[in-house]
């Protein structure tokens, strides 16, 4: 199962599992027609309790979560952007809105249960999550990875690490905690821009056919460009926007690889190791990059095209671009990992 997350301090998070289906959402109460999108509001009767939810679009399916002392209606603005391109989905949380209210069942993994059943009846596979406050903590739980510990800023941008492999970090300055509500006009097209990407498969982390065994050793930078690229996978460090491309093995798997990485412009990478012995070669740009538990950019030191630089197993490093991409060539020795200073493994 493929996770990725998308962070929002405060307490904001997008936990995207895999995949997609389709779903005809027909029926209902309409709340709100706009011309971009129709909101219907639902019940269905799963998990032993009656669920209302609301929904809108056809696409890949989103599933949005709301926090604490609000219910569906909170994300109706994000909605509309959506469902452009998404089905969305909202549903009320239990003892929330218009569910129903039993006794007990508020545990996080309960509330999860609740929204997987939802998505079965609905007949979603796979679906994207979006969480708010509570709301993400039953993500966290869908996930059955995390259990949903609070936190904020850049310590919950590196909590989304620990179950992801696609994390993109915005810490939204001068708001508090309602962030749909304080920020929209930060919020929305960042989740926006972030649910319209591609999932990427680190399974697809495969050289492309070549003519023959012998062409696929020998590879000029056209013949690089023609392969398959991928985002942050298997031996990278897991940051939003990095591309990358296997040149050679697999670095999911036991022997030798080789990967292309292209780190997009002003990008910043936290200390972070990996357990393989690696060397690396700039192919383009200035990588600054520096050894340590901790980013500390008065240690990284400029490494111009041509450049070449090690790491050693499990040793602490960190690295940053500035005002243009680079490319960075790595060879390892399989299956890689990658464990932030403090964290575990993101793979």
């Amino acid at each position: 199962m493929r996770t990725s997350t998308n962070v929002f301090a405060r307490g904001f998070t997008i936990a995207a599992i895999g995949g997609a289906a389709l779903a005809n959402l027909s029926g209902g109460t309409i709340l709100s027609a706009q011309p971009q999108a129709t909101i219907v509001s639902n019940f269905a009767e799963v998990n032993g309790l009656r669920l209302h939810y609301l929904a809108a679009g056809t696409g890949d399916p989103v599933i949005l979560l709301h926090g604490y002392a609000e219910n569906s209606h909170m994300w109706r603005p994000l909605m509309t952007e959506l469902a452009k391109t998404h089905t969305v989905i909202a549903p009320d949380l239990r003892g929330f809105g218009q569910s129903s209210k039993p006794e007990a069942g508020y545990d996080k993994k309960t509330m999860a249960q609740d929204v997987h059943a939802l998505a079965t009846t609905l007949g979603y596979r796979r679906a994207r999550i979006v969480g708010h406050d509570i709301g993400l903590m039953v993500a966290y739980a869908y996930a059955l990875v995390l259990t949903g510990e609070k936190a904020s800023g850049e310590f919950l941008i590196q909590q989304g690490r620990l179950v992801a492999t696609n994390v993109e970090g915005v810490v939204v300055k001068g708001s508090g905690h309602w962030l749909m509500e304080e920020a929209p006009a930060q919020v929305i097209p960042k989740l926006v821009s972030f649910l319209n990407q591609k999932p990427q498969d680190t399974a697809a982390m495969t050289v492309a056919p070549a003519e023959s065994a012998r062409d696929a050793r020998r590879l000029t930078p056209a013949d690089m460009g023609s392969l398959t690229r991928v985002g942050a996978g298997t031996g990278t460090s897991g940051v939003a926007g990095i591309e990358t491309t296997v040149l050679a093995g697999n670095p999911a798997s036991g022997g030798p690889y080789t990967i292309r990485l292209r780190v997009p412009a002003d990008t910043t990478i936290e200390a972070h190791d990996h357990r393989d012995d690696r060397s690396a070669t700039v192919v383009s740009g200035t990588w600054y990059f520096g050894y340590g538990t901790r980013f500390d950019e008065r240690a990284l030191k400029a490494l111009a095209a041509g450049s070449f630089y090690i790491e050693t197993p499990n040793e602490p490093h960190f690295a940053q671009t500035r005002g243009e991409p680079v490319i960075v060539h790595v060879s390892g020795f399989g299956p890689s990992s990658t464990t932030y200073v403090g964290k575990t493994a993101v793979r």
